[in-house]
């Protein structure tokens, strides 16, 4: 069983900003006898991985994090949360488990929210991905890279069960995508929370934001397209 703890991550000198207390409110809310436990510099051993110190010292905290809550979930368990995540209701459902995640889109499984019982074999194929990374690299593509070797598969449109993780829709923790407006988001009675993105331009230039939101769209469109299901 996942045990009750929710982990967040904050690297920096940098004040948090206003809307992570509203986020916590909901943690505590929904989440009332789970420990949250805030990770940062003086209780994490930043030194501990070569990708993750580098990042580090070049204030990429962003991706320095993205080691930091694999390792932080493989050594202690429990679920990890971006600070942008918003809780709507009970975890508990979610912790009968040895992993999970969900899709972040129609594309890419996310990492801003997961959870995983301590010793998961999966994040530890994680951790040597980036035992050997010498660059930057989304984290999108490294959970999902690992996935795939346990026989995940491009769908958001069904739960997956690959044994030591379970892989959601996207309806259940992002009711909207990466380049997605939140007018757009679809909540259901199966979603957990909400990634509201709003760290999003500290990983991709404004002056590719626009132009990506529209590759974005047409691929997002062309997969729904060709994915219809028959008509009988």
């Amino acid at each position: 069983m996942i045990p009750k703890k929710l982990h967040y991550i904050w690297f920096g000198t940098k004040e948090k900003p206003e809307y992570f207390q509203t986020f916590l409110s909901s943690r505590k809310k929904h989440c009332p006898d789970y420990e949250i436990i805030e990770r940062n510099e003086k209780n994490y051993n930043i030194r501990k991985n070569p990708y993750l110190y580098e990042q580090y010292l070049k204030k990429n905290y962003a991706f320095a994090s993205d080691y930091a809550r694999f390792d932080i979930i493989y050594q202690e368990g429990g679920i990890y949360l971006d600070t942008d995540i918003e809780i709507l209701q009970s975890l508990d459902p979610l912790l009968d488990q040895k992993g999970f995640t969900g899709f972040q889109d129609i594309f890419y499984v996310g990492g801003s929210i997961f959870g995983a019982q301590k010793g998961n074999p999966i994040l530890k194929d994680i951790l040597n991905f980036y035992e050997t990374r010498k660059s930057r690299i989304i984290i999108t593509y490294s959970f999902e890279k690992i996935l795939k070797k346990y026989g995940l598969k491009k769908n958001n449109n069904q739960i997956q069960k690959l044994g030591k993780f379970t892989v959601y829709p996207s309806e259940y923790f992002y009711p909207y995508a990466f380049f997605h407006s939140p007018k757009e988001m679809k909540i259901t009675k199966n979603t957990y929370a909400i990634h509201h993105f709003n760290l999003n331009t500290t990983r991709c230039p404004k002056r590719l934001l626009i132009p990506t939101n529209w590759c974005f769209r047409i691929l997002e469109k062309c997969y729904q397209f060709f994915n219809k299901k028959p008509h009988c």
